[in-house]
């Protein structure tokens, strides 16, 4: 839902910032499936660092300074976004897809695994 989201809130970009515009609309599929990866990538970086809005705004910030910015582009912002991408998979793969977060995991009494949330107290 959150990528969706997100993805309504660039569309209009590509039709009256001139890089966008530049890239042309058959760029969307995969425009969207990097909205995708960040989305994932962001909601980890949000969830792991318990709930920093910094730290998330910080990552978009440094992203669109090496991708996005009038001086970077073409080479750059593909192995970036490439990376991202790779990321979100690693992420997905790694952490629990339910929650997106590096939750340190504890036995329980009854032997099940549990996230350790006496951290969080």
């Amino acid at each position: 839902m959150l990528s969706i989201a997100w993805a309504g809130w660039h569309l209009p970009a590509f039709f009256y910032v001139p890089s966008y515009v530049a890239l042309g609309l058959w760029v969307l599929p995969g425009f969207f499936l990097g909205i995708l990866a960040g989305t994932i990538v962001l909601t980890w970086l949000y969830n792991s660092s318990h709930g920093s809005v910094l730290a998330v705004v910080l990552w978009h910030a440094s992203f669109n300074f090496v991708s996005a910015s009038p001086n970077a582009g073409g080479f750059v912002a593909a192995v970036t976004s490439t990376l991202v991408m790779v990321w979100a998979v690693v992420i997905v793969w790694r952490y629990r897809a339910a929650t997106l977060a590096a939750a340190p995991k504890h036995v329980t009494p009854t032997g099940v695994l549990a996230a350790d949330d006496a951290q969080f107290a």
